[in-house]
């Protein structure tokens, strides 16, 4: 096995994390961001009024993204579009996003889901059917139907109702997209996912270069799909574990070794506890159909 990168020895911080300044001490946010916004300007190419529009969630991945697509192709070019609902209200969410917006000097449109979403579930109650202890039964479900509404259905639609042309811009990041962390056909669409490639604990430190509010960047991530839920509460560990397991089972390739000798490596050289580390690998292989094209039969 040839190795694409070397492994990095995890130090950890006085919190018991890792310290994800020091993990990615070479990598260099700023020229990554320059590298990212020419490549928005190519994918635009001779397109000169062509336009791109974002699901500002308020979120951290979003909010990069349109900074970095602002920057790249100019705020007269650039919509952003909210889509708060009801049964999950995020004041701080909204706020953040509204903030960034403002400090872009870019369109937010704002569309309320909720008497979309009282609609589907209206003619489909079983969504919203509630257990003994009054929780969802079937909280994956009726997440994804907010997901696949918010993205694909409403983002999409506000593209195509632009007098121009118009693109809609993808916030997904790496680590999310290895996971599996997200809704198939929902909120991993995109024309063109800037970010796609970097890791979440890189993109906290992309979002500090190019000035995002340090609320946004400290704030917990989620889906917002489920009231009170971060994405690290739905996973179990922190991203400061995560991203370093995910570089060393990717980057450094110890995904191709066999289980157990990719778990002493993980201890031996990156400092990453086994147990993490076949968590990781875990969800990884879960999730695959997710990363995977749709199944098409040859014909006779």
């Amino acid at each position: 096995m040839s190795l694409r990168k070397t492994p990095r020895s995890t130090v950890l911080w006085n919190d018991g994390l890792p310290d994800m300044d020091l993990f990615w001490k070479d990598w260099d946010a700023r020229a990554e961001a320059e590298h990212l916004k020419e490549n928005i300007n190519h994918y635009f190419g001779p397109a000169k009024d062509a336009k791109a529009v974002i699901a500002i969630s308020g979120g951290l991945d979003s909010v990069v993204t349109a900074y970095l697509t602002t920057e790249a192709l100019g705020s007269d070019r650039v919509v952003g579009v909210y889509l708060p609902e009801n049964d999950c209200p995020n004041p701080v969410d909204e706020r953040h996003a509204r903030s960034a917006a403002y400090d872009l000097g870019i369109e937010l449109l704002t569309y309320d889901l909720t008497p979309i979403l009282n609609e589907i579930t209206k003619q489909m109650p079983k969504l919203v059917e509630r257990d003994d202890s009054g929780n969802y039964r079937y909280p994956n479900a009726y997440g994804n139907v907010k997901a696949r509404l918010r993205t694909p259905i409403m983002a999409r639609a506000v593209a195509q109702t632009q007098d121009v042309d118009a693109r809609f811009i993808g916030t997904s990041d790496q680590s999310e997209l290895l996971l599996g962390y997200y809704t198939k056909d929902g909120d991993s669409t995109g024309d063109v996912k800037p970010i796609q490639n970097l890791y979440k604990t890189q993109v906290r430190k992309l979002g500090r270069e190019l000035g995002v509010e340090e609320g946004v960047i400290k704030k917990p991530s989620s889906a917002n799909l489920v009231k009170g839920v971060t994405a690290e509460d739905e996973m179990g560990m922190r991203y400061e574990w995560i991203d370093p397991t995910l570089y060393h089972l990717f980057d450094c390739g110890f995904i191709d070794l066999p289980e157990d000798d990719m778990i002493q490596r993980m201890e031996e050289e990156a400092g990453i506890d086994g147990r993490i580390a076949k968590s990781v690998l875990k969800r990884y292989i879960s999730s695959q159909h997710k990363r995977d094209s749709p199944v098409a039969f040859p014909p006779l």
